[in-house]
């Protein structure tokens, strides 16, 4: 349901925000934090078909960050910068970031990618990959996330890796 979705708010509030209409987007990221307790900012890029995890509760997003289509993020995920290098990251189609993860600075998570529940990723990671850890490091390659992913085996949202 769209009243209960936080990106769906999001994705309004972006939509006004490139329309250049003053103040609503503002207004709406401040609902945005105050109803679902998640800082999802208007200028933010969230493609299609994000989910986000438990009403995104405790998840803060960087203004400047992108994020693609079918992304999942779980609950109290950072995506932001750093205190040494300007920019945001940029999470690719299809990845998957687990619960208390962080992505921090101006990196990008590869297409079809899996960031491991509480990992801390300070470095690109390359598509079809699983990183963990603090620091994140990737720990597997050539991943095929629909089927690494048991939720995701049988949603038709998902299409399986070509090599």
């Amino acid at each position: 349901m769209v009243l209960f979705d936080p990106c769906s708010w999001q994705r309004a509030a972006h939509a006004l925000y490139r329309a250049r209409v003053p103040l609503v987007p503002a207004l709406i990221t401040r609902a945005i934090r105050f109803v679902f307790g998640a800082a999802l900012p208007h200028p933010a890029a969230i493609g299609r078909g994000t989910k986000f995890a438990y009403g995104a509760l405790g998840v803060v997003i960087h203004k400047e960050a992108v994020i693609g289509e079918r992304v999942e993020i779980m609950q109290n995920v950072t995506i932001g910068g750093n205190a040494r290098t300007d920019g945001a990251p940029v999470i690719g189609d299809d990845a998957y970031i687990g619960a208390g993860a962080m992505v921090l600075g101006p990196l990008s998570i590869g297409r079809g990618s899996v960031v491991a529940a509480g990992a801390v990723v300070l470095q690109d990671v390359p598509p079809h990959s699983v990183v963990a850890g603090v620091p994140g490091r990737v720990v597997r390659e050539g991943i095929d996330a629909k089927e690494f992913l048991f939720h995701r085996r049988n949603d038709s949202r998902y299409t399986a890796r070509r090599p």
